[in-house]
């Protein structure tokens, strides 16, 4: 974040995990307009830099909200205030079921280069399964959201913090299946 400006509230939107595309994408293409600085190119220079940190803080704030992954990620951030979570835990057994998906798609890659034929099918048939797991992922996240009230105790946030290292993980290795 280029400051300490809340994107919600620069968007006018409610702090929520949930948001509706259409408010969001009507807020950006409003506030892009009224901060772009090529609009301020008369105006005095302290005036124009304030025109470009808002500016960044549109295109920043943007970005994040619009993308599941950074919105809840942000949102906890908001949420946890100064409350040190941590941001390496996992759930008992995901990493291990990780280092099995890794081999998995070794496996296929070596397949690969034996250019057997097999190996498509093995890479789409890992590909669903690594994007379920993602979309279950996706929903305990959104369910954990939904139960948040003003002040979270420390471990529903830990809660939803080890659901978003699981969330990493998996795109990493959705990223890594190219």
């Amino acid at each position: 974040m280029t400051s300490e400006r809340n994107y919600f509230d620069l968007f006018g939107l409610p702090v929520s995990y949930q948001v509706d595309p259409e408010a969001l994408e009507a807020a950006y293409e409003r506030l892009s307009l009224e901060t772009h600085p090529d609009f301020l190119t008369n105006a005095p220079p302290e005036e124009q830099r304030q025109a470009l940190r808002l500016s960044a803080d549109v295109n920043e704030g943007y970005r994040v909200l619009r993308d599941r992954s950074e919105r809840a990620a942000y949102l906890l951030r908001l949420l946890a205030g100064e409350t040190k979570l941590d941001t390496t835990a996992l759930p008992d057994g995901f990493l291990q079921e990780m280092f099995m998906l890794q081999e998995e798609l070794d496996e296929i890659g070596e397949t690969a280069e034996n250019n057997t034929g097999a190996e498509n099918g093995l890479a789409e048939g890992m590909r669903q399964q690594v994007e379920a797991r993602i979309t279950a992922v996706e929903s305990e996240q959104e369910a954990l959201f939904a139960t948040v009230s003003d002040k979270p105790g420390i471990e529903l946030l830990q809660t939803i913090q080890t659901n978003l290292n699981c969330t990493k993980y998996l795109q990493r290795l959705m990223e890594r299946m190219g």
